[in-house]
Parts: structure tokens; C-alpha cells; sequence
């Protein structure tokens, strides 16, 4: 038994590991989303990340139950049940407890695989947003992961259109035009035209606030379920599909529930910032001439007027640390990079506005008739 001290300090030491761990799997979901290399990856910035995903967990399953409480209380509530009965349920009758007990683990175990198969592991799929264009995004081989992913996908970018007019994906449209296919512009229209941004937003957060609950009372169902004794082949049975459950199904869905909330969830909103960089020699400014004619294009769809020296560009802010930052440059018709800057180089830096990312790129990849 350790002192009360020494217990203490350990069981910090555990929770930042699980806040380092889980912000770790976050990241790598967001930079495989994304496609882009974000290189902060300190314990610190880590367990921010970590934050975030904890209290917009919180945010969306709590106004998901507020705003729609019995649409989807409801299933949740039988999803519980069998749960609850082994608790409430009278001692003699043991064995009505004994059945709901096994109902209950019977019911985790299908929840979970659907939630696994139909969600988790597609969203695996989506990767490279910015540096595959979109069509190919919301392309199918034919397959059950694939289509799955497709749909996935759509919703995610029609969630993005928020200033894009209701049609906008439609080819015979008058309007902008985006080569994206034709799943977004059905869930577009579907989704009843401009009203579409926000009920592909409310649709994502349902999937992911489900597979939320789901996890957790899972968790409550296999650790915290009535005792089950004696001998056999039904009680051997719920053993091993216990077994199967804590030692692979439970972990797993539990570690992508961040891998999810890092593509569907996590918001891909970056501060528009104008950089300034110091006098330096002919060879930093050769350096830094890259991508120097995509930057004014850049600076000339922006709302500001264009800077008055050559050597301000126009970034979305992905990542920084206290001595470099991470710039990224998207320009129509050219694919996004990034460029690391040390914050010595930089004279001053200007944030003025934030900026969808995908939203951005969607842009990028639309045209006027």
C-alpha cells in the first residue's frame, strides 16, 4: 500500500499520461486528415489537445441531450435497461438478474461492433484532404467500407458550405460550381438547401455523441455488472465474450472514439494571420521566395488591402510553439504546403480573421460559369 502522498502523485502521473496518449492519438488523426505534417508534439501541446477533445466531448453530448432529448434519450435509455435491471431487480429472483446481465453484455457487444464497422473504421479511410482533391474524397470502389466512408465524407464537406449558396454542388447550376461529384450535392439537397451546413453539423454530432455513450456505458456494463457464478457451458460462454470484449472490442472502440472526434468533431478553423518577416540576406530571401506568387493571390482575395512591402505574406496558422510556426499556404490550383518559420525571422505577425480550412479548399476548387 503506498502513502497517501506517493498515490497521489502516481495517479497524476496516470492521468497525464492518459491525456498525452489520447491527445497523441487526436494529432496523428488530425495530421492523417489533414495530410500535412504538424510537427508540435510535446506533452503539453498534447494534453491541450487532449482538453479540447474532453470538453467539446462534453459540449456535443450535452446539447445533443438538451435540444433533442427524447430522439436520442430514447435509445440510449434502452441501451441502458438491461443494464439497470441487474441492479434493481430483487435478490430472489437471481436469476432474472443472471439473464439481464448477459443481455446486457450480448447488447455492448453489437453496439459496439456496428458502431466499429459502420463508423470507426471508415473514418480511418479519410485521409489527405488537402492534398487529394475532393471528388477523389467522395469516390466509392463499391464496397461496404468505402460506401461508408463516401457518406461520411459528404456530410463532413456539406457541413463546410456554409457560404455556399443551396445548389452550389449541382453541375447545371448558374452559380459557383465544384467538381466534388454528385453525394454531396444529393446530401445537400436533401438537407434542405441552405439550412444544409448546420443539419450535416447536427448529423455528425449525433454519430459521434452515440458512439460516445455507447463506449461508456460499455465500459459500466463489463466492469460493474452483476456477479454471474457457477458452472456451465452459458456462464462459459458470457466469460469468454467478456473476455473479448475487455481485452480487444472495448479497447479499440475506446481509442478511435479521439481518432473520430479528430476528422468529424475537431474544428479545422485556422487563424488567418498577415507575417511580416526582418531584413535578412539574399540567401533567407531566396528561401523564402517560394510559393511568393501563390502568396499574392492570397493577399489579393483577402479582405485586407495588400500589404505595402513584398516581404508580407498571408497564412493560416496549424501549428506553433514558442520558437517556430507552422504556416500553411493554399492557393487555387496548387497543392498546400507548409512552411516552418522561426519566430526570430518574423519582424511582426497580424491575426485578423479565422478561416475553415476545408472550407477554404472547397473554394479553392470552385469556379464561376
Amino acid at each position: 500500500m503506498l502513502p497517501a502522498g506517493i498515490s497521489a502523485w502516481v495517479g497524476a502521473l496516470q492521468l497525464t499520461v492518459l491525456l498525452a496518449a489520447t491527445g497523441f492519438i487526436g494529432k496523428v488523426s488530425l495530421q492523417q486528415f489533414l495530410g500535412i505534417d504538424l510537427g508540435n508534439w510535446t506533452a503539453s501541446d498534447l494534453s491541450l489537445f487532449a482538453g479540447h477533445w474532453a470538453f467539446d466531448t462534453l459540449k456535443v453530448v450535452l446539447q445533443l441531450l438538451i435540444t433533442h432529448p427524447f430522439r436520442f434519450g430514447w435509445p440510449v435509455a434502452l441501451y441502458l435497461m438491461p443494464l439497470l435491471l441487474s441492479y434493481v431487480l430483487p435478490a430472489r429472483l437471481q436469476e432474472w438478474r443472471r439473464i439481464s446481465t448477459m443481455v446486457s453484455v450480448v447488447v455492448v457487444l453489437v453496439s459496439l461492433t456496428l458502431v466499429l464497422a459502420r463508423y470507426e473504421v471508415p473514418t480511418l479511410l479519410m485521409n489527405d484532404w488537402l492534398t487529394t482533391p475532393l471528388k477523389k474524397q467522395l469516390s466509392s470502389d463499391g464496397s461496404m467500407l468505402e460506401d461508408q466512408k463516401r457518406a461520411l465524407s459528404a456530410r463532413l464537406l456539406v457541413s463546410k458550405m456554409n457560404n455556399l449558396p443551396p445548389g452550389s454542388l449541382d453541375a447545371g447550376s448558374a452559380g459557383p460550381t465544384c467538381a466534388v461529384g454528385d453525394q454531396a450535392s444529393a446530401l445537400q439537397a436533401e438537407l434542405h438547401g441552405a439550412d444544409s451546413a448546420r443539419l450535416a453539423s447536427v448529423a455528425l454530432n449525433e454519430i459521434y455523441a452515440y458512439s460516445v455513450l455507447f463506449c461508456v456505458i460499455a465500459w459500466f456494463a463489463v466492469y460493474f455488472h452483476a456477479a454471474i457464478d457457477g458452472p456451465g457451458i452459458t456462464n462459459e460462454v458470457f466469460r469468454g465474450l467478456r473476455l473479448f470484449l475487455c481485452l480487444l472490442l472495448l479497447p479499440a472502440v475506446s481509442c478511435l472514439v479521439p481518432y473520430m472526434y479528430a476528422k468529424l468533431i475537431y474544428q479545422t478553423t485556422f487563424s488567418l494571420v498577415s507575417v511580416q518577416y526582418k531584413d535578412s540576406d539574399d540567401g533567407a530571401k531566396e528561401k523564402r521566395s517560394t510559393g511568393e506568387k501563390a502568396a499574392k493571390a492570397a493577399v489579393s482575395a483577402s479582405s485586407l488591402p495588400p500589404p505595402s512591402t513584398a516581404a508580407t505574406k498571408k497564412f493560416l496558422v496549424m501549428d506553433e510553439t514558442d520558437k517556430d510556426i507552422s504556416l500553411l499556404l493554399v492557393t487555387p490550383g496548387e497543392t498546400p504546403y507548409i512552411q516552418i518559420e522561426g519566430r526570430d525571422g518574423i519582424a511582426s505577425m497580424y491575426r485578423y480573421k479565422t478561416q475553415d480550412v476545408i472550407n477554404n479548399l472547397l473554394l479553392s476548387q470552385c469556379n464561376a460559369q
